[in-house]
């Protein structure tokens, strides 16, 4: 009987870890979309005016403090460092989302 109980814990653990890396996946595709949406001129970077003409208005009100090296542009890497330091702060409500999305 424990082992069986041991056997389902371990079971559910990687259960979990692989829909965790499914999520991951998806998260990544979806991050992916959304950039090559932005980029509209298809340069790896998403200037301030294809910000502005973007859908999400957080996206231009946030532009500077997201170019994280001041160049004028957003690349994946700054859009994608935004996006795991809002997944590792643990907010609330309207705080978690504020700024969160590119």
């Amino acid at each position: 009987m424990v082992y069986k109980t041991i056997a389902l814990f371990a079971a559910t653990l990687l259960a979990t870890g692989a829909i965790a890396a499914d999520n991951d996946s998806r998260s990544t595709q979806n991050s992916d979309a959304m950039f090559k949406s932005l980029d509209k001129d298809s340069d790896g970077k998403i200037s301030k005016s294809e910000a502005a003409n973007a859908s999400n208005k957080n996206l231009s009100e946030h532009f500077a403090a997201l170019d994280a090296n001041s160049d004028g542009y957003l690349d994946r890497q700054e859009l994608q460092a935004r996006q795991q330091q809002s997944s590792k702060q643990p907010t609330s409500g309207a705080e978690k989302n504020r700024g969160s999305e590119y």
